[in-house]
Order: C-alpha cells, then structure tokens, then sequence
C-alpha cells in the first residue's frame, strides 16, 4: 500500500467518530480548526554519521482539528509536515529527514487556558539524505539520498498554554515505540482559524486561594455561601475579573476599592446584608450587569447612574425610599427589576431615555411617572 493509500486509510478511520457525534442529535460537539508552525530538536543515534552529533532546530507545520467531547476534554486530529535530523561537529555532514506526521491526540484541559495532551502519530518518512556541505556550513555541495530510518509509530505527549483567544504555545515530546532510532523535542504556535465561531469561556476559580495563585487568569470568582460578613481586601488584587458573585453571605457593604475591579461585567450581591454601596460603583464602566436583590438598601449613589454600559439591574426585595433622578442615563438597560423595592418609590421620569428597555419588572406599590409613555413599543412591563 503506497503512502497516499495509507494516508487516506488512516483519515478515514480517524474520522468516522467524528462524523458519527458530529450527527447525534444529542450532542453539540464544538470544533476548532487550527494551523501551527515552529520546529522540532531531535536526538539521533550517534552511530548513523560517524563522529559526534549536536543537535538542530529544524522545522515542521501543519493544521489540525479538535472536537471538545466535555469542557475538560478535546481530541485533536493533525497532519504535519516536519523536518528532523542533526549536524556533525564539524558541520561538514548534515542529516535530513522528511516526514509527514498523522497525529491523534487526547488532550485535558486543567483550565481554560492550560492543557496536557497524550496520543500517538504515524511519522511517514517521505525523503532522507546525507548534505555534503562546503566547509563554512553554509553552501551545500551535494545532496545524497540514503536509507537507514523507518516510517514508524510513535508515542507522544504534550502540554499548551493559551496566550490569547485564537493563539497557543504548544510543545510536544515524540518517542518511537518500535525502536529507539531518535526521539524528537517540538514547539510550535497554534493559530485557531475559526476561534470567533466558538463563545468564550471564561477562567472560573471557587477558591480564593487558588484564584490568588493563578492571579492573571483569574476571570469569575465565585465566593457564594462562604459565611462572608465582607469582601477579603484580596479580591480587589484580582486585576483580570470580570465577574464577581457573592451571593449568599452576610455583607454588609460594599467598600470603595470595588471601584478597582474596572473589568468587572458581572456582579452579583444577592441575599446579603448590605446597607449602602459606594459612590465608586460608578467606576465600574464595563458593568453589564448587577444583581442586588434581597439586601437592606435604603439609597442607591448618584453615581451609579454613571454605568452606561449596564444591561441587567436587578434591585428588588430592598428597602428603596428614592431612585436617582438619572436613572435614564442608563440608556442600554433591557431588564429592570423592582419588585419589592421599597412601599410607594417612585420611578423617576428620566426612566423613558431607556429606549433599549424591554422588561420592567415592579408591583403595585411602585408609581410609574405620570403622564408616563414607554420608550419603545416592544417594552414588557410586568406588575407583581
């Protein structure tokens, strides 16, 4: 069977768990496509040249696929061209040999940014030959085909970090199973081609500790029903986080370095104790959305009016005796939620410059501003 046969073969069999999942009705499985390039280190035996060997960085890419079986858990199918070989002392003699690998790899990812792989792929040795150089390592004099090396299956293990959305640093580390002819050191970038096509996840921590260790990666913190009477000063250190859930603690404010965390999109302080929030919530200008329901909170600052960006406002089941008379200068909200605010509050007038509004949740305790004319014809104003 020549190489193209076996090439189609291996694809075929590689390739037919991924059309079967691909058409289970009951699985959604995501994949990604991805080019790498960079190179490979490899040790042969001494005895192929005579003299000693050192070791060269030659180079090798490819493309590849991955389907996510679970959020922890991919394969990766790849194909690659590479290069290995070495140089003598002298430099006078060089050994090149071309492969075209076929790897199948399991991969685990401990996080959303980091992940160890182990599989196996079939190095086909496509060329090899002997580089007879001219004395100054540069200039090649003669090309001499040689034999010697097998195509042959190999066992390989890696690891890859993720240096942002789309780009990962991978290395990987071959050895033959059949004989010890070289093992082979590689480290390659891998461009994702179509990452925009999967949503993001983001990098969730339940421990504080642990969210503290991995600082910079650090983009959900979750500290819900841990018997908090405040928020650790150690949070506010956490420069990567966009989301802070605190739901179900005993705070009873919030301080002002809240104001520090400005990536924050999400956050939520549900069935607290909080009696008042900080004029620096204001700070928060990426805040999408902010859950304060069930707290004791009497007034809300002037400068959470300042949150143009928010989407989400959940303040029901408080103890609200005024809204801010800004409180249209939050002109992208969708969802507001009143419900149990405070007897007889009234929603200020500015309330109809919130023209992407569409869900107004209060109850017959709330007054709506008189003459009041809803922003939009496709606002839903539910009354509990």
């Amino acid at each position: 069977m020549n190489f193209l046969n076996k090439l189609v073969f291996l694809l075929l069999i590689i390739f037919i768990p991924f059309i079967i999942l691909g058409q289970n009705k009951n699985s959604s499985p995501k994949f990604l496509f991805g080019i790498h390039g960079g190179g490979n280190i490899s040790k042969l035996k001494n005895d192929t040249i005579s003299g000693a060997l050192k070791n060269v960085f030659l180079f090798s890419g490819g493309l590849n696929g991955r389907m996510f079986l679970s959020d922890n858990f991919s394969m990766e199918l790849g194909i690659q061209y590479s290069r290995r070989g070495a140089d003598t002392e002298s430099a006078s003699f060089k050994l090149r040999n071309t492969y075209i690998d076929l790897l199948v790899l399991g991969q685990y990812w401990v996080y959303d940014f980091l992940l160890i792989e182990g599989g196996i792929q079939y190095a086909n040795l496509v060329h090899q030959e002997y580089q007879i150089m001219d004395g100054t390592s540069k200039n090649v004099i003669k090309h001499i085909p040689i034999s010697g090396y097998n195509s042959q299956i190999e066992f390989l293990v890696g690891a890859g970090i993720k240096l942002q959305r789309g780009i990962e640093a991978r290395i990987k580390y071959t050895i033959p199973v059949s004989t010890l002819e070289y093992s082979s050191f590689q480290i390659n970038l891998n461009f994702i081609i179509n990452y925009k096509d999967i949503p993001e996840s983001k990098v969730k921590f339940k421990n504080l500790d642990n969210a503290l260790k991995s600082s910079e990666y650090c983009q959900v913190l979750v500290l819900q029903r841990k018997k908090l009477t405040e928020i650790p000063p150690e949070v506010f250190k956490l420069d990567s986080l966009e989301e802070l859930i605190l739901d179900g603690n005993s705070i009873t404010s919030l301080p002002p370095e809240i104001g520090k965390l400005t990536r924050l999109r999400k956050l939520s302080v549900k069935h607290n104790k909080l009696e008042s929030l900080p004029k620096e919530i204001g700070n928060l200008k990426n805040l999408e959305e902010l859950y304060l329901e069930f707290n004791y909170l009497k007034f809300l600052p002037d400068e959470i009016c300042n949150l143009t960006d928010l989407q989400y406002f959940y303040i029901g089941k408080n103890q609200l005796e005024e809204l801010p008379l800004q409180l249209g200068n939050l002109y992208n909200l969708r969802e507001l939620y009143l419900v149990g605010s405070g007897a007889l509050l009234e929603i200020p007038y500015s309330i109809t410059n919130m023209r992407k509004l569409e869900l107004l949740k209060i109850d017959k305790n709330i007054l709506l501003p008189i003459p009041y004319r809803p922003p939009n014809s496709f606002l839903k104003i539910i009354i509990e």
